[in-house]
């Protein structure tokens, strides 16, 4: 993207959905939270809203893979029902070490779990949207996941990239930044092919960009690029644009948003 051109979009950016990936949050071979990068993280979102013209959403994974740590049982192995299981007992320990990265920077934070009805139902749809905004006003980072617990599989959003788009507009976002273990979308996977090169803009997503996303999934999610490009084409149709960054790398929020 031209320097012209990424200027003239952040000129119009106020609020942030920010989605953080299991990969992104990961350990052990994405088997166990990793506390150092949800706090880097967090970090960087609270240094991205020092100067006051920011101001983020936060959407998480993580629940599932800190579940089947604490059950000492490897994701791909697990049932649905377990899966579930794992997410109630994750979501526990993953909204605490928020919580606890959140206060270190003086803020509060609130817990927000979500299931496909309530973005479909116009009702749930305003309440939701009600609350985040009340949640902002007050000064309190919604920290938002998929209600794996209650969701069935015929009803899951699929991913919580999905998600994230869908929450922009919940919450009349201004921007997506979906935070991936490469940083960025490139003609092909760089961790196996040395030939690969970054796609800086990406104007309309067709069949060759599905084609080269691929339908590859991270051992610990559901979404892997494709998920991600689906997500941006879901965004771009509430008039969201949407930037995959590296998300392990730190200071890579503010960077990506510096003007």
């Amino acid at each position: 993207m031209n320097v012209k051109k990424r200027l003239e979009i952040l000129g119009g950016v106020n609020r942030v959905v920010v989605k953080i990936g299991s990969g992104v949050i990961g350990s052990h071979g994405h088997e166990e939270l990793s506390h150092a990068a949800v706090r880097r993280i967090v970090n960087d979102i609270c240094d991205l809203e020092s100067d006051g013209r920011f101001e983020a959403i936060v959407v998480s994974s993580g629940a599932i893979m800190s579940g089947s740590r604490s059950l000492n049982l490897k994701i791909a192995h697990m049932s649905i029902p377990m899966k579930q299981a794992a997410a109630a007992i994750g979501q526990v320990s993953l909204m605490n070490v928020y919580e606890r990265c959140f206060r270190e920077r003086g803020r509060k934070v609130g817990q927000i779990l979500l299931t496909h009805d309530d973005i479909s139902s116009r009702r749930r749809f305003l309440n939701l949207r009600n609350t985040i905004t009340s949640l902002l006003e007050l000064g309190v980072m919604p920290i938002i996941n998929e209600n794996d617990s209650a969701a069935v599989h015929e009803i899951k959003l699929g991913d919580n990239d999905t998600l994230a788009a869908m929450v922009t507009a919940v919450t009349n976002a201004d921007l997506l930044l979906v935070l991936s273990e490469i940083d960025g979308f490139y003609t092909a996977d760089p961790a196996t092919d040395k030939n690969a090169d970054l796609i800086s803009e990406i104007d309309r997503i067709d069949d060759r960009t599905m084609e080269i996303a691929g339908d590859n999934s991270s051992p610990t999610g559901i979404g892997g690029m494709k998920a991600k490009v689906v997500a941006a084409q879901t965004a771009s149709k509430y008039g969201v644009p949407t930037w995959i960054i590296g998300g392990k790398t730190e200071g890579s929020i503010p960077a990506a948003l510096r003007h």
